[in-house]
Protein backbone atom coordinates (compact mmCIF):
# COMPACT_ATOMS: atom_id res chain seq x y z
CA UNK A 1 0.00 0.00 0.00
CA UNK A 2 2.82 2.41 0.87
CA UNK A 3 4.55 1.62 -2.44
CA UNK A 4 1.32 2.32 -4.33
CA UNK A 5 0.91 5.67 -2.62
CA UNK A 6 4.48 6.58 -3.42
CA UNK A 7 3.96 5.66 -7.05
CA UNK A 8 0.86 7.84 -7.24
CA UNK A 9 2.74 10.75 -5.71
CA UNK A 10 5.54 10.30 -8.26
CA UNK A 11 3.07 10.53 -11.13
CA UNK A 12 1.79 13.90 -9.82
CA UNK A 13 4.72 15.47 -8.01
CA UNK A 14 3.30 18.99 -8.16
CA UNK A 15 -0.20 18.13 -6.97
CA UNK A 16 -1.36 20.69 -4.41
CA UNK A 17 -4.64 20.94 -2.49
CA UNK A 18 -7.11 23.47 -3.80
CA UNK A 19 -6.68 26.88 -2.14
CA UNK A 20 -8.84 27.41 0.92
CA UNK A 21 -9.21 31.18 0.98
CA UNK A 22 -10.29 32.60 4.32
CA UNK A 23 -11.18 36.16 5.28
CA UNK A 24 -10.70 37.18 8.91
CA UNK A 25 -11.32 40.74 10.16
CA UNK A 26 -8.54 42.67 11.87
CA UNK A 27 -9.29 43.15 15.58
CA UNK A 28 -8.23 46.80 15.32
CA UNK A 29 -9.45 48.26 12.00
CA UNK A 30 -12.05 45.52 11.15
CA UNK A 31 -10.81 45.26 7.55
CA UNK A 32 -10.64 41.71 6.21
CA UNK A 33 -7.32 39.89 5.94
CA UNK A 34 -7.53 37.23 3.22
CA UNK A 35 -5.15 34.27 3.18
CA UNK A 36 -4.91 30.66 2.01
CA UNK A 37 -5.48 28.53 5.10
CA UNK A 38 -3.75 25.57 3.44
CA UNK A 39 -0.47 27.47 3.62
CA UNK A 40 -0.67 27.69 7.41
CA UNK A 41 -0.08 25.05 10.05
CA UNK A 42 -2.72 23.50 12.27
CA UNK A 43 -2.42 26.13 14.99
CA UNK A 44 -5.81 27.33 16.13
CA UNK A 45 -4.80 30.98 15.83
CA UNK A 46 -1.78 32.99 14.79
CA UNK A 47 -0.69 36.61 15.14
CA UNK A 48 0.10 38.54 11.96
CA UNK A 49 0.59 42.20 11.00
CA UNK A 50 -2.54 43.66 9.42
CA UNK A 51 -1.79 44.83 5.85
CA UNK A 52 -4.32 47.66 6.29
CA UNK A 53 -3.48 49.30 9.63
CA UNK A 54 -0.07 47.72 10.34
CA UNK A 55 -1.00 46.56 13.85
CA UNK A 56 -0.58 42.97 14.95
CA UNK A 57 -3.84 41.05 15.09
CA UNK A 58 -4.97 37.49 15.75
CA UNK A 59 -6.47 35.45 12.91
CA UNK A 60 -8.08 32.08 13.41
CA UNK A 61 -6.97 29.14 11.27
CA UNK A 62 -9.67 26.63 10.20
CA UNK A 63 -9.94 23.57 12.42
CA UNK A 64 -9.71 20.85 9.78
CA UNK A 65 -11.00 18.19 12.09
CA UNK A 66 -14.33 19.97 12.54
CA UNK A 67 -17.15 19.93 10.02
CA UNK A 68 -18.29 23.44 9.20
CA UNK A 69 -21.95 22.50 8.87
CA UNK A 70 -21.96 20.22 11.89
CA UNK A 71 -21.98 22.12 15.21
CA UNK A 72 -21.78 18.80 17.06
CA UNK A 73 -18.16 18.60 15.90
CA UNK A 74 -17.40 21.72 17.95
CA UNK A 75 -17.65 19.79 21.23
CA UNK A 76 -20.95 21.30 22.38
CA UNK A 77 -22.94 19.90 25.25
CA UNK A 78 -26.61 19.03 24.76
CA UNK A 79 -27.91 22.46 25.81
CA UNK A 80 -25.41 24.32 23.63
CA UNK A 81 -26.19 22.05 20.67
CA UNK A 82 -29.93 22.62 21.10
CA UNK A 83 -29.40 26.39 21.04
CA UNK A 84 -27.05 26.24 18.06
CA UNK A 85 -29.35 24.09 15.91
CA UNK A 86 -32.74 25.51 16.97
CA UNK A 87 -35.00 25.73 13.90
CA UNK A 88 -38.01 27.62 15.28
CA UNK A 89 -38.59 31.38 15.48
CA UNK A 90 -37.23 33.53 18.27
CA UNK A 91 -35.33 31.75 21.05
CA UNK A 92 -34.37 33.08 24.48
CA UNK A 93 -31.39 31.24 25.99
CA UNK A 94 -30.46 32.01 29.59
CA UNK A 95 -26.75 31.54 30.21
CA UNK A 96 -24.39 32.55 32.99
CA UNK A 97 -20.73 33.54 32.92
CA UNK A 98 -18.23 31.00 31.62
CA UNK A 99 -20.77 28.56 30.18
CA UNK A 100 -19.71 28.79 26.53
CA UNK A 101 -21.91 31.57 25.16
CA UNK A 102 -19.44 32.70 22.52
CA UNK A 103 -18.77 29.14 21.36
CA UNK A 104 -22.50 28.51 21.08
CA UNK A 105 -23.09 31.69 19.07
CA UNK A 106 -20.25 30.71 16.74
CA UNK A 107 -21.84 27.28 16.28
CA UNK A 108 -25.22 28.93 15.66
CA UNK A 109 -23.76 31.10 12.89
CA UNK A 110 -22.05 28.09 11.34
CA UNK A 111 -25.28 26.08 11.48
CA UNK A 112 -27.25 28.83 9.77
CA UNK A 113 -24.69 29.47 7.03
CA UNK A 114 -24.12 25.74 6.54
CA UNK A 115 -27.85 25.32 5.97
CA UNK A 116 -28.14 28.02 3.34
CA UNK A 117 -28.82 31.23 5.28
CA UNK A 118 -26.86 34.08 3.64
CA UNK A 119 -24.25 35.55 5.98
CA UNK A 120 -25.54 39.02 5.09
CA UNK A 121 -28.76 38.17 6.96
CA UNK A 122 -26.96 37.39 10.21
CA UNK A 123 -26.05 40.12 12.71
CA UNK A 124 -24.50 39.20 16.05
CA UNK A 125 -24.62 41.60 19.01
CA UNK A 126 -22.13 41.14 21.85
CA UNK A 127 -21.00 42.96 24.97
CA UNK A 128 -17.33 43.28 23.96
CA UNK A 129 -15.39 44.05 20.78
CA UNK A 130 -13.17 41.07 21.52
CA UNK A 131 -16.11 38.64 21.38
CA UNK A 132 -17.43 40.23 18.17
CA UNK A 133 -14.02 39.89 16.48
CA UNK A 134 -13.64 36.29 17.66
CA UNK A 135 -17.06 35.28 16.32
CA UNK A 136 -16.54 36.74 12.84
CA UNK A 137 -12.97 35.42 12.67
CA UNK A 138 -13.86 31.86 13.60
CA UNK A 139 -16.88 31.66 11.31
CA UNK A 140 -14.84 33.14 8.45
CA UNK A 141 -12.16 30.53 9.12
CA UNK A 142 -14.77 27.81 8.47
CA UNK A 143 -16.57 29.27 5.47
CA UNK A 144 -14.10 31.69 3.90
CA UNK A 145 -15.70 34.20 1.55
CA UNK A 146 -19.17 32.70 2.15
CA UNK A 147 -19.06 34.33 5.60
CA UNK A 148 -17.54 37.61 4.44
CA UNK A 149 -20.76 39.57 4.99
CA UNK A 150 -21.36 38.24 8.52
CA UNK A 151 -21.65 41.22 10.85
CA UNK A 152 -20.93 41.33 14.58
CA UNK A 153 -20.57 44.31 16.91
CA UNK A 154 -21.24 45.45 20.45
CA UNK A 155 -24.69 46.67 21.44
CA UNK A 156 -23.32 50.20 21.78
CA UNK A 157 -21.68 50.17 18.34
CA UNK A 158 -24.88 48.86 16.76
CA UNK A 159 -26.97 51.60 18.39
CA UNK A 160 -24.43 54.31 17.56
CA UNK A 161 -24.52 53.31 13.90
CA UNK A 162 -28.31 53.64 13.90
CA UNK A 163 -28.19 57.07 15.55
CA UNK A 164 -25.53 58.34 13.13
CA UNK A 165 -27.46 57.03 10.13
CA UNK A 166 -30.92 58.21 11.21
CA UNK A 167 -30.42 61.10 13.69
CA UNK A 168 -33.78 62.68 12.89
CA UNK A 169 -35.65 59.46 13.65
CA UNK A 170 -34.21 59.50 17.18
CA UNK A 171 -34.31 63.27 17.72
CA UNK A 172 -30.52 63.40 17.97
CA UNK A 173 -29.56 65.92 15.30
CA UNK A 174 -26.35 67.70 16.25
CA UNK A 175 -25.67 65.51 19.29
CA UNK A 176 -22.18 64.39 20.31
CA UNK A 177 -21.48 60.99 21.87
CA UNK A 178 -19.20 61.15 24.90
CA UNK A 179 -17.19 58.21 26.22
CA UNK A 180 -16.73 57.22 29.85
CA UNK A 181 -13.71 59.45 30.39
CA UNK A 182 -15.66 62.48 29.14
CA UNK A 183 -18.59 61.41 31.30
CA UNK A 184 -16.42 61.28 34.43
CA UNK A 185 -14.84 64.65 33.63
CA UNK A 186 -18.28 66.22 33.32
CA UNK A 187 -19.43 64.58 36.56
CA UNK A 188 -16.25 65.75 38.30
CA UNK A 189 -16.86 69.35 37.23
CA UNK A 190 -20.36 69.19 38.72
CA UNK A 191 -19.43 67.26 41.86
CA UNK A 192 -16.41 69.39 42.69
CA UNK A 193 -12.84 68.34 43.37
CA UNK A 194 -12.89 68.12 47.17
CA UNK A 195 -11.70 64.81 48.64
CA UNK A 196 -12.86 65.53 52.18
CA UNK A 197 -16.60 66.02 51.66
CA UNK A 198 -17.49 62.35 52.19
CA UNK A 199 -19.09 62.06 48.75
CA UNK A 200 -18.35 59.20 46.36
CA UNK A 201 -15.79 60.05 43.68
CA UNK A 202 -16.93 61.26 40.27
CA UNK A 203 -16.18 57.79 38.89
CA UNK A 204 -18.31 56.15 41.60
CA UNK A 205 -21.19 58.57 41.06
CA UNK A 206 -21.00 57.76 37.35
CA UNK A 207 -21.22 54.05 38.18
CA UNK A 208 -24.25 54.65 40.42
CA UNK A 209 -25.90 56.68 37.67
CA UNK A 210 -25.28 53.97 35.07
CA UNK A 211 -26.53 51.28 37.43
CA UNK A 212 -29.78 53.18 37.98
CA UNK A 213 -30.23 53.76 34.25
CA UNK A 214 -29.50 50.20 33.16
CA UNK A 215 -31.52 48.45 35.86
CA UNK A 216 -34.34 51.06 35.89
CA UNK A 217 -34.20 51.32 39.67
CA UNK A 218 -34.44 54.44 41.80
CA UNK A 219 -31.46 56.22 43.32
CA UNK A 220 -31.79 54.61 46.75
CA UNK A 221 -31.81 51.12 45.24
CA UNK A 222 -28.86 51.92 42.98
CA UNK A 223 -26.78 53.25 45.88
CA UNK A 224 -27.71 50.24 48.05
CA UNK A 225 -26.72 47.81 45.29
CA UNK A 226 -23.49 49.68 44.60
CA UNK A 227 -22.33 50.51 48.14
CA UNK A 228 -24.86 51.06 50.91
CA UNK A 229 -22.31 53.12 52.86
CA UNK A 230 -23.14 55.97 50.50
CA UNK A 231 -26.84 56.02 51.37
CA UNK A 232 -26.18 58.86 53.78
CA UNK A 233 -25.02 60.93 50.79
CA UNK A 234 -28.17 60.38 48.74
CA UNK A 235 -29.49 63.94 49.23
CA UNK A 236 -26.20 65.34 47.91
CA UNK A 237 -25.87 62.85 45.04
CA UNK A 238 -29.38 63.49 43.68
CA UNK A 239 -28.81 67.16 42.71
CA UNK A 240 -25.45 66.25 41.15
CA UNK A 241 -27.20 63.79 38.85
CA UNK A 242 -29.91 66.31 38.00
CA UNK A 243 -27.28 68.89 37.03
CA UNK A 244 -25.45 66.24 35.02
CA UNK A 245 -28.63 65.53 33.03
CA UNK A 246 -29.22 69.25 32.50
CA UNK A 247 -25.64 69.81 31.35
CA UNK A 248 -25.95 66.98 28.83
CA UNK A 249 -29.13 68.45 27.38
CA UNK A 250 -27.61 71.94 27.15
CA UNK A 251 -24.50 70.69 25.36
CA UNK A 252 -26.30 68.05 23.29
CA UNK A 253 -24.32 65.15 24.73
CA UNK A 254 -25.23 61.47 24.64
CA UNK A 255 -23.41 59.11 27.00
CA UNK A 256 -23.25 55.34 26.55
CA UNK A 257 -26.35 54.81 28.70
CA UNK A 258 -28.29 57.27 26.53
CA UNK A 259 -27.29 55.42 23.35
CA UNK A 260 -29.03 52.20 24.41
CA UNK A 261 -32.03 54.03 25.84
CA UNK A 262 -32.58 56.22 22.77
CA UNK A 263 -32.64 53.29 20.36
CA UNK A 264 -34.66 51.02 22.67
CA UNK A 265 -37.41 53.59 23.16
Amino acid sequence: MLQLLKAENMEQPDAQPAPNYVACPCQHCSDNIEFDANQLDLAEKITVPCPHCGLETVIFVPEKKASAANPDALDLNSSQLAAATFSGGHALVLAGAGCGKTKTIIARCEHLIGNGVPASRIYVLTFTRKAAAEITSRVSAKFGLAAKELKASTFHSFCMAFIHQYPQAFGCQGYTIIDRDDQIDLMKAIRGYSKSDGLPTASEITDIYSLARNTRCNLSEAITNYNDEYLSCKEKIAPILRRYEERKRQRKYLDYDDILDVVAT
